[in-house]
């Protein structure tokens, strides 16, 4: 697995899953997602949700993104179909897990313990790891 694996692409939907990067408090961890598609795309951006349970400062608990080439408002201006592919769009949410924005964040409670308590954080990102293992849903 390249760090996510795809299951299932309709026309409009894709849904995958993403494995948490090792090193991080989500390592062993898998992330079910679903990347939706506009009628307009490639020349509009999709939109990622993340399905499965994750506590994280950009990503809120209906599981939108806060990611600066995912939001609307500045997609039109950073969108580039010609230079923006499926990698390019799931790798830099995978480095979120990695390196969480938290001036950026849709969860407040993630987000101020990322900035205020990172152990406390860390622990809570690995219990909900561990009690949410959405993999085995799919």
């Amino acid at each position: 697995m390249k760090g996510y694996q795809i299951f299932s692409l309709k026309k409009d939907t894709l849904i995958g899953v993403l494995e948490g990067p090792p090193n991080t408090p989500y390592e062993n961890g898998y992330f079910l997602f679903k990347m939706l598609f506009p009628d307009d795309f490639p020349s509009k951006p999709p939109k990622v949700i993340i399905i499965s349970k994750i506590f994280h400062p950009n990503i809120s608990e209906k599981g939108e993104v806060s990611f600066n080439i995912l939001q609307d408002n500045i997609l039109e201006e950073r969108w580039s179909p010609p230079l923006w592919s499926f990698d390019k769009t799931i790798y830099p949410i995978q480095s979120l897990l990695d390196e969480p924005n938290p001036d950026n964040f849709l969860n407040e409670k993630a987000g101020i313990l990322f900035k205020e308590n990172r152990s406390i954080y860390d622990e809570t990102v690995r219990s909900y790891t561990f009690l949410f293992p959405n993999y085995s849903k799919f």
